[in-house]
């Protein structure tokens, strides 16, 4: 996703972040960066009340800055302006009515998503938020065959098994 984004709108700087609903925060979990920036100096979580990403989290709607200075609901604004990053593009990543993360670019001074733009970022955000959705629901399906597998493997161990003593083991070694 991030390598596609930096691709498809020529962001120096593109960030996947993944919601924890329980703990009302973003946690960035995919990145690309134009080798000039180097290491990228973003937390590694952002609660729905900081920043611009959490504004768009917050707010599920999203957000175009083409000047950083001009907005106090952006964070990291040394680093981004160290790199000369002043536009800052933010969309909700959506399945549905699911907030599952949001997506957040940084672009060079001069570098603006026009409406075309904004709007190719925002059907794109869309088609990720159902992709990383499913890849959620075929990672539970996974580990749920994984647990029933375990189960079903213990109880024809136990089936077959005549002896108490190696019962009582093939269950304590199935718990651990």
């Amino acid at each position: 996703i991030t390598d596609a984004v930096a691709d498809l709108t020529g962001a120096h700087n593109v960030v996947v972040w993944q919601t924890d609903h329980a703990a009302r925060r973003l946690v960035r979990r995919a990145w690309r960066s134009d080798p000039s920036i180097g290491s990228v100096e973003l937390p590694e979580t952002v609660t729905f009340d900081e920043g611009g990403t959490g504004w768009v989290a917050r707010h599920r709607a999203p957000l175009f800055v083409p000047d950083i200075r001009a907005d106090d609901r952006i964070m990291a604004v040394q680093w981004a302006l160290r790199h000369d990053l002043v536009g800052f593009s933010g969309v909700p990543l959506l399945a549905g009515e699911e907030l599952v993360g949001v997506l957040t670019l940084n672009l060079k001074r001069g570098h603006v998503l026009g409406e075309d733009g904004q709007v190719l970022l925002s059907s794109f955000a869309a088609q990720a938020a159902v992709a990383i959705r499913n890849a959620e629901i075929f990672r539970q399906a996974a580990s749920r065959g994984d647990r029933l597998r375990r189960v079903a493997d213990l109880a024809r161990s136990v089936s077959g098994a005549l002896d108490l003593e190696t019962v009582l083991s093939e269950v304590t070694a199935a718990a651990i």
